[in-house]
């Protein structure tokens, strides 16, 4: 019998070494799926993070790790809850419970987030429109401090993150027109920048014009 802790580390290792191992993933959903109730802060995220890095939305597991996670949402660190909600964005699945859960806690704790920590839970609630005053409010607060710290693929992700979310700030506008290089974008991301930067009132990357 494999204990739950070592099913948890084999995900990872599989997704951290990109192992296309679709069979042994979706053994290992329904076993982590049966534990996962018993399951820390700290496995829900691993869990999440690496089904979500080779792209598997598996619509069993995922709403068991959501209603895990919801009961300790709080105790969730600094670095996980964000990295948490991010893979259920990634995956495509939106479980509002988890997301409405999940602000208090994100506000509760904003100083202690980093730039990406805020660009993920942009993200997070961004990727299915769903806009919280509470967390608009957070992002607008702390992200102009912090925003020029990402890189600038990063920063641009961000900026379609802030245009979904409605997050307007002058400073935050600024640091993304300084510092996003339009060049470096792939196609599809060029494009939603471009149109996400427009909402912001940003003409265009000083980049661009280059």
């Amino acid at each position: 019998d494999i204990s739950t802790s070592d099913m948890v580390d084999l995900s990872k290792t599989l997704a951290d070494n990109a192992v296309p191992a679709v069979l042994i993933f979706a053994r290992l959903s329904s076993a982590i799926a049966l534990r996962a109730g018993a399951a820390s802060a700290s496995q829900l995220t691993t869990v999440a993070v690496a089904f979500s890095e080779v792209r598997l939305a598996d619509r069993h597991l995922f709403p068991r790790l959501a209603q895990s996670a919801v009961k300790q949402v709080h105790v969730f660190g600094s670095t996980e809850l964000p990295s948490f909600l991010a893979a259920f964005a990634t995956v495509g699945m939106c479980h509002e419970v988890l997301l409405t859960a999940a602000a208090n806690a994100l506000v509760a704790n904003a100083a202690k987030f980093a730039a990406l920590d805020l660009a993920l839970v942009a993200f997070a609630y961004a990727q299915f429109f769903l806009v919280f005053p509470p967390i608009v409010s957070m992002l607008q607060k702390r992200l102009p401090s912090c925003a020029g710290e990402l890189p600038p693929v990063r920063l641009a992700e961000l900026s379609v993150s802030c245009a979904r979310l409605m997050v307007h700030e002058p400073s935050l506008a600024a640091t993304m027109a300084r510092c996003i290089d339009m060049r470096g974008l792939s196609s599809p991301l060029f494009g939603l920048a471009s149109r996400s930067l427009a909402l912001l009132g940003i003409a265009s990357a000083p980049r661009v014009q280059e």
